[in-house]
């Protein structure tokens, strides 16, 4: 009988873990899917002044991101 008892955690735990496996291969797969979607910079690609038409100089930022 308690061999019955430890094959039924051992299915739950297997269940379960599979689950989290099959949750995080999801949640991977449309991480990547919407950083490559938003991230998207397209080859050649130059900011420009609207009004003006002229290429915008572009300043390295600092380390603290602002």
């Amino acid at each position: 009988m308690s061999q019955s008892r430890w094959r039924k955690r051992l299915r739950f735990l297997g269940l379960a873990l599979l689950l989290c496996a099959v949750g995080v291969v999801i949640a991977l797969t449309l991480s990547r899917f919407f950083n490559a979607f938003y991230s998207n910079i397209p080859l050649g690609y130059e900011p420009k002044d609207s009004s003006r038409g002229k290429t915008l100089e572009q300043s390295p930022t600092e380390k603290t991101g602002q």
